[in-house]
């Protein structure tokens, strides 16, 4: 290369116009990069042993925001949801919409006293709930109150041995831990201890029929029960690693798409910090 060849590129490549073009491109790297971390990845550190071992206690994660993250979950993901109350918690999706699950009672998954098998919805079904069990109408309540407002319904429990209603008064005689049980607090109380009410009951009836609690939902507005609806979100049931020591999906009842964040993914190799 001539000398003035040599020149006319050190000229250019030092020249205003080229300096301002890199640092333009700089500039927008930056953006870029800071929009990244903004709205698509996002690195967070898990302040609990909740997924221990999949995720110590303090260990830096990324987090996936993109609509395509977040709308293609299946089975094993771990995600990023964020409860009515406003709580951040990462949990692993052990049943999707549509499927069937069963915890078995003193299994591996905890919690249960006894085993359950349910139906996870999906957008558009309907679910009718004088045919769910004791466990998918506590889920189904929930639901219902996340959907429609949770002030606007109210459960009401009545106490049955096959087809002949008992007295409601038979549950003051049983007791849950130490304590007797309220006529009042039975209405609200979850499936688990419900089935525990059922089982001193049963002791104490004659007769082979089975005791049970039925439970209705009904409006506060107007007082009409509630037999069915629509589920407005696809669904889904989320765990924890510490067994029944966190909140998840067995106490909480279904996370709804809505309430799903991100999706935990690899970090970024092109991501620097």
């Amino acid at each position: 290369m001539t000398p003035e060849k040599q020149i006319k590129k050190l000229l250019h490549e030092t020249s205003p116009g080229r300096t301002l073009f890199y640092a333009f491109v700089l500039i927008l790297m930056v953006l870029l990069a800071i929009m990244v971390r903004l709205y698509a990845i996002e690195p967070l550190v898990l302040n609990d042993a909740s997924m221990y071992p999949l995720i110590p206690e303090g260990k830096r994660v990324w987090v996936c925001k993109l609509p395509y993250c977040i709308e293609k979950v299946k089975t094993g993901d771990i995600l990023l949801v964020k409860r009515p109350g406003g709580e951040l918690q990462l949990r692993r999706v052990k049943a999707g919409p549509g499927d069937s699950l069963e915890i078995v009672a003193d299994g591996q998954e905890g919690a249960f006293i006894a085993t359950r098998k349910f139906y996870i919805p999906k957008a558009g079904d309907t679910l009718f709930l004088d045919h769910l069990n004791d466990v998918s109408f506590d889920y189904a309540s929930n639901l219902v109150r996340e959907q429609e407002g949770i002030r606007k319904f109210r459960v009401e429990a009545s106490l049955w041995q096959g087809n002949h209603e008992l007295s409601l008064d038979r549950v003051g005689r049983t007791r849950i831990g130490a304590r007797p049980v309220g006529l009042r607090e039975v209405h609200g109380l979850p499936w688990q201890e419900l089935y525990l009410i059922q089982l001193q009951i049963q002791r104490e009836e004659p007769g082979s029929n089975r005791i049970q609690i039925r439970r209705q939902l009904f409006n506060m507005k107007d007082s009409i029960e509630l037999k069915s609806f629509v589920v407005k979100e696809d669904c889904y049931f989320l765990t924890c690693s510490k067994r029944s020591r966190c909140p998840d999906s067995r106490e909480l009842g279904f996370f709804t798409q809505s309430q799903i964040l991100g999706r935990l993914i690899q970090k970024p190799a092109f991501f620097p910090f």
